[in-house]
């Protein structure tokens, strides 16, 4: 019994201090995930030479930067907010005098049109601009830029708005509230990433219901190999010991099969705690 103490102290430190080190800040990656609904929204009046939609992500015209236009995917890095109306925001700057005039969010959480470009769109996607000027999707690992993230559903199937083609494909485009926040894309060069490390998104997706930073899914996924190892390092030697004792005294059947038990529920108890923690790792 004195080893199964040993046993759980360790699992218990480890699970301790790689809970510390999963709760520390992650960087970009965060705060382009953060809900921005919590925080103030200002909202800024540009001129436009063409009448924009609310919801429309749109970029600064390159040779007038008080203007701006429908963003497309050649000019992402002019990226500057989505179109909302003007009484969306509680304080807006405006120094307009155009007859055409639109204001623009970038922070705040706005309805945005997107499409089913690069497939349907789930809560805590990244959306980033689609090849339809002014209208985004799903952000993929080679997507540069990122207006904010998803906090609603698009499949292109339900509350459809409208479609149109591209390259052969019929696109469905709909509104999708996104907690705008224009940052680079924290999943950009995802490929080359951990081999697995999208199927372990989706596990962690599956478990928790929302999305995880690499971070913590790389913790959750040591301490399930630190857990299992000492499951199994408990099972064995409860095992082995088990099977010398029952050999060397034959009587002693029934107290041994006891101790056995209490081994096997030791490792049970030990890689519950193990799932627990892994649980809270990437839920919280």
């Amino acid at each position: 019994m004195q080893k199964l103490k040993s046993y759980l102290k360790v699992t218990w430190l480890l699970v301790f201090l790689l809970g510390l080190m999963s709760a520390l800040p992650v960087g970009s990656a965060v705060a382009a995930g953060s809900n921005s609904s919590s925080q103030p929204t200002v909202t800024q009046a540009y001129a436009t030479k063409q009448p924009l939609e609310v919801g429309m992500i749109v970029g600064l015209d390159p040779n007038h930067p008080t203007e701006v236009e429908p963003l497309t995917s050649q000019h992402i890095q002019q990226m500057q907010g989505v179109v909302v109306p003007a009484s969306a925001a509680p304080v807006t700057i405006s120094s307009q005098t155009a007859a055409n005039q639109v204001f623009v969010a970038t922070l705040g959480r706005y309805d945005v049109l997107v499409s089913d470009q690069n497939g349907p769109i789930n809560t805590g996607d990244y959306i980033t601009i689609s090849s339809l000027a002014g209208i985004g999707m799903k952000a993929s690992s080679s997507s540069q830029l990122v207006v904010g993230k998803a906090a609603g559903g698009f499949d292109g199937k339900d509350n459809v708005l409208g479609n149109d083609h591209f390259s052969g494909q019929n696109v469905n485009i709909g509104l999708v509230p996104v907690d705008l926040g224009i940052a680079h894309n924290p999943i950009a060069g995802a490929s080359n990433q951990l081999v697995g490390f999208t199927f372990l998104q989706q596990v962690a997706h599956a478990i928790t219901g929302k999305d995880s930073s690499p971070p913590r899914i790389y913790a959750a996924l040591a301490i399930f190999v630190i857990i299992a190892l000492i499951a199994a390092a408990v099972l064995y030697s409860g095992v082995r010991g088990g099977m010398v004792a029952t050999g060397r005294n034959p009587l002693a059947k029934a107290a041994i099969n006891r101790s056995l038990f209490e081994v096997v529920m030791a490792a049970v108890v030990i890689f519950a705690i193990g799932i627990g923690a892994i649980y809270l790792i990437l839920k919280l």
